[in-house]
């Protein structure tokens, strides 16, 4: 990291900052930053990076944090005591991390609000607009839309642009390449470097307006070096020097990644590992993240309890302040999918457990049951784009999606995801595999989202009409179990697939990594394993009922049974995500199950048997050559009927949204066990 001696324009004198007033997460951080030049912040996930930015700019208090010691002082003047607001108009103004941009506004409207603290006139107002486009010329293309449907580049250029619209003497950058495709984190440090090279043009990110115009400099990462407080450095041994774009160790020790004697420059270097992981928060510290999540607790049950009719009734006699432990959460009562058909007929049409207006909604979706399931405007409402990047999804690639886009929400749960990462996808929905085929063949897509059977479905029709699939090199893959001899087919078919788990209330809440070990659980859930038909976790590595409280103001569920079953996995991920890990989904909890990606219900078979006046039947389910098969054993006295018999088949697929068989069976011959449903699927 290169400094300029010159007077500093900022200076970050011995400050410490405290978090809900107990907690210590800075001491003694002192830094100085040159008129015209950068200082970079080096260390690791949970060093206290952003902490010391949202000092300099004083946003701590929006997370009950404050500088307890020290100072900070901007050209000579104190402003540690000032308002955010006061800063931004003294030129102080930051990038946060995660870009933050208003997902409502065009990506022209954001970038106005940049100019909202200074006056200008229509005429300066444009011209300050073209010179933020003459940066990212590909915003001008994108001012129309909404940023909220842009990609995760274009969000990080108008989060950038819009901070160059205030025209500030310093910007303060947090992560400003986390979850960005490789290509554009090359593209950003292009774009900061640029200035530099052509001696002294205003700058994005550091610059700084003075009478000798703006210079830039740049920064090195060295390994076995230390930023001091003066911006210089400690040099680690002689033989390391010049290696630049210092890469985490954990991805080294992986066979794709450099080897321990190639170095890369520090936008390459970054790339990489934003190749590796969607953003910071999967490699953070684990009990750094069981505080954080176990913070968001109380905030979360208040929400749910004021917001939603169903848990103001629940959780009447909960204190949500006192909910922050784990021991705590436990102590709630449990909110079983199983009775969600009840409830939403008792309370159309989500049971009263959302906190949003149906009006207010994206859209609502009809899941088998019927179960109906909101989707909120928040880009990317279901958490997918984290799972597809996991499983090597980039910007820039088109995608088949096939799963089902009519009334059932997959297709757009994991579209959403899609257009997060910045892909473009094809909508293929399920079934017509002939036309599916010659699309593969013509459009060449990179990757699949569906079911694991279909995706083998389509390859085979693919060779059956002698169209090349070949282009499909990965896949995420959900719905149904992800069987062995399924995974084999497609690895020998060039097809790298992972697996997710998630559900229609939920959204995703596990995803399998390139470390194949187990799911890792998703950053915005926080998820218990208990004992089935109780509330109460059993231990690490027992086998029990998963439980999951989702941090979704939308659809606030709050220790939600999902009726499957599953276990914590011990140790972390080898592909250097810390958070806790699951063995997978490993059957069902309760009677209703998933056949094709879709949930049937006992309801749906007493439905069936009550529109033909039957009495008593077992739906068995089964997996023979690795499909799921459904057979309908139906009591009945008399001599066989076929037309009665299809009748009922045509019923069961009209109630259910899947084939089965129909079958007729003595009466009394059913075992007296209260079983409506029979899964006898193998896994293994």
């Amino acid at each position: 990291m290169d400094g300029a001696a010159a007077k500093p324009l900022l200076d970050v004198n011995g400050i410490e900052v405290i978090y809900n007033h107990v907690i210590l997460v800075l001491k003694g951080v002192s830094l100085k930053v040159p008129e015209g030049g950068i200082v970079a912040l080096l260390g690791a996930n949970g060093a206290g990076k952003s902490t010391t930015l949202k000092a300099v700019s004083n946003l701590l208090k929006a997370e009950r944090g404050e500088v307890t010691k020290g100072q900070v002082e901007f050209r000579g003047e104190r402003v540690d005591k000032l308002t955010p607001a006061d800063l931004v108009k003294r030129g102080v103004v930051q990038v946060m991390e995660g870009r933050h941009c208003f997902g409502h506004l065009t990506v022209e409207e954001n970038l106005l609000t940049g100019a909202y603290t200074r006056s200008l006139t229509r005429a300066q107002v444009k011209e300050e607009l073209e010179r933020v486009y003459g940066f990212f010329p590909r915003l001008k293309t994108r001012r129309l839309s909404q940023a909220g449907y842009t990609s995760g580049g274009e969000q990080q250029m108008t989060a950038i642009g819009r901070a160059l619209m205030a025209k500030p003497g310093m910007i303060l950058l947090d992560e400003p390449s986390m979850g960005l495709a490789p290509q554009i984190v090359e593209e950003i440090f292009e774009i900061v470097q640029e200035p530099e090279r052509e001696g002294g043009r205003e700058l994005p990110p550091g610059g700084t307006e003075h009478d000798g115009g703006a210079s830039f400099r740049g920064f090195r990462l060295h390994p076995r070096e230390r930023a001091r407080g003066d911006g210089g450095q400690r040099r680690g041994p002689r033989e390391e020097r010049g290696r630049e774009g210092v890469l985490p160790g954990h991805l080294h020790r992986r066979a794709q990644e450099l080897p321990g004697n190639q170095a890369l420059p520090a936008p390459q270097a970054l790339a990489r590992l934003m190749d590796a992981h969607f953003d910071g928060r999967e490699s953070a510290d684990p009990q750094r993240r069981e505080r954080e999540q176990l913070a968001r607790l109380p905030a979360l049950v208040a929400h749910a309890r004021a917001r939603s009719a169903y848990f103001a009734r629940a959780l009447a006699d909960v204190d949500p302040a006192a909910v922050t432990t784990r021991e705590a959460l436990a102590s709630l009562p449990v909110t079983r999918k199983s009775d969600l058909m009840a409830l939403q007929k008792a309370s159309p049409p989500f049971g009263g457990l959302n906190a949003t207006p149906v009006g207010a909604l994206a859209r609502v979706f009809v899941s088998p049951g019927p179960l109906y399931d909101p989707e909120g405007r928040r880009p990317d409402f279901w958490r997918t784009a984290r799972a597809l990047c996991a499983a090597g999804f980039r910007e820039g690639d088109l995608v088949l999606n096939c799963y089902s886009y009519h009334l059932t929400p997959a297709g757009s749960m994991f579209e959403t995801g899609l257009h997060r990462l910045g892909c473009a996808v094809i909508p293929g929905g399920v079934g017509q595999t002939e036309l599916q085929a010659r699309v593969i063949a013509d459009l060449a897509p990179v990757a699949y989202v569906g079911t694991p059977s279909f995706l083998k479905t389509l390859v085979e029709k693919c060779d059956e009409t002698g169209c090349d699939a070949s282009s499909i090199r990965r896949a995420l893959v959900s719905g149904e179990a992800f069987l062995p001899p399924v995974r084999a087919f497609l690895a020998a078919r060039g097809v790298d697939a992972y697996q997710a788990y998630g559900t229609a209330d939920l959204g995703i809440i596990a995803y399998e990594t390139s470390g194949r070990e187990g799911l890792v659980l998703d950053e915005d859930v926080f998820v218990e394993i208990v004992r089935p038909g109780t509330g109460a976790p059993v231990p690490d590595g027992e086998v029990g009922e998963v439980v999951v409280t989702a941090f979704n103001d939308d659809y606030p569920l709050v220790r939600f049974a999902t009726g499957d079953l599953s276990a914590i996995l011990p140790g972390a991920s080898p592909c250097g995500r810390t958070n806790r890990r699951i063995r997978g989904w490993l059957g069902r909890a309760d009677q209703a199950t998933k056949v094709r990606g879709l949930f049937v219900h006992p309801e749906q078979v007493a439905s069936v048997l009550a529109r033909h006046g039957l009495a008593r039947a077992r739906l068995v389910v089964e997996n023979e050559d690795g499909n799921d098969r459904m057979r309908l054993r139906v009591e009945r006295e008399g001599a066989p009927d076929a037309a009665l018999e299809k009748a009922v088949g045509e019923t069961l697929r009209e109630l259910t949204k899947l084939r089965g068989e129909v079958s007729f069976v003595a009466a009394g011959s059913l075992p007296n066990d209260g079983k409506v449903i029979e899964d006898l699927r193998r896994y293994s």
